[in-house]
């Protein structure tokens, strides 16, 4: 019994993992012009977020980092603490809205407050 629950909370961890990876890459800002590139920094994910402007410059204006990420088997959802270099923090959930993983919607929860933002992911 014992290797059996050792097998299954080592193959939870492994999905849990993996699934936190796809989060790397770019990803276009809800219906702005702006990004964030998200990248893996040890235990937790780094991204800079940068704004185009009319001549198609990219310029970067914050940087945040997403730690303590959790995967929540019941809601299918993550679950992270968000840190924006403006001061910003929030406890977070995302989740990807399709099975190929291109759209995520995130939502931001301080206090009584939540903001909700939808990402697509630029190819």
């Amino acid at each position: 019994m014992k290797n059996i629950l050792l097998f299954l909370f080592t193959l939870l961890s492994i999905y849990e993992i993996s699934a936190q990876k796809e989060i790397i890459g770019i990803w276009k800002i809800g219906t702005s012009t702006s990004t964030v590139e998200i990248i893996q920094q040890k235990e937790n994910f780094k991204g800079r977020i940068f704004e185009f402007s009319k001549d198609n410059r990219k310029k970067e204006v914050q940087q945040l980092t997403l730690s303590n990420i959790n995967y929540v088997p019941v809601s299918d959802k993550y679950t992270c603490k968000l840190k924006i270099t403006n001061g910003f923090a929030a406890n977070c959930e995302f989740k990807f809205l399709d099975r190929t993983k291109k759209e995520l919607q995130m939502t931001a929860k301080i206090l009584f407050f939540s903001k909700t933002v939808k990402f697509r992911r630029v190819e």
